[in-house]
């Protein structure tokens, strides 16, 4: 089972069923992130450290020390660190992502449960929490599969996976214990 995918089933010690830990897996987000933070680290290096002004009109030092601190360590630390974890638990599922928080979505509210294919960028405009005025809110950090729900309300939710179908089987067996 790759690294960034964890799962377990019938964790009873922590009163979950399922648990899937993900992380962004896409190596063009994360060349990305690296070419941005290396040219903070070389414009702060040259001019900070060297004492070499860059430019012809250099940025003021604390403007420099802000975005090396911001783009050059924040930024690839939190892409790094990110992690989205969807648990099932008796009566929920939680959906947790790291710094942008947590969403709890009812068993008892959920009409349908279904695996899908779809398109991060086209339908939601890439991945994290996202919403569509026409498909509703989605929740991925990677791929581009997936478990949709439809709530009672009418509500629609996506949850992405790297293994959708165990997901999905682990929704409709804490759907069926709940109504039991």
């Amino acid at each position: 089972m790759p690294e960034e995918i964890k799962t377990m089933m019938l964790n009873s010690s922590e009163n979950y069923s399922y648990i899937e830990k993900q992380r962004f897996t896409q190596k063009w987000i994360l060349g990305l992130v690296i070419a941005i933070a290396l040219v903070a680290w070389i414009v702060f290096y040259r001019q900070i450290i060297q004492g070499t002004p860059v430019g012809n009109n250099p940025a003021p030092d604390s403007l420099l020390w802000a975005i090396w601190i911001l783009i050059g360590v924040a930024m690839p630390f939190l892409i790094f660190a990110f992690r989205m974890t969807t648990r099932i638990w008796p009566n929920h599922i939680e959906i947790k992502m790291t710094i942008l928080g947590r969403r709890l979505i009812a068993l008892a509210e959920i009409k349908e449960c279904s695996v899908r294919q779809y398109r991060p960028i086209r339908e939601y405009g890439g991945w994290g929490i996202r919403w569509s005025p026409s498909r509703g809110m989605a929740y991925s950090v990677s791929g581009n599969k997936g478990v949709q729900l439809e709530l009672k309300s009418g509500k629609k939710i996506l949850i992405g996976s790297q293994e959708p179908e165990n997901l999905a089987g682990a929704i409709a067996e804490a759907r069926r214990r709940l109504t039991a």
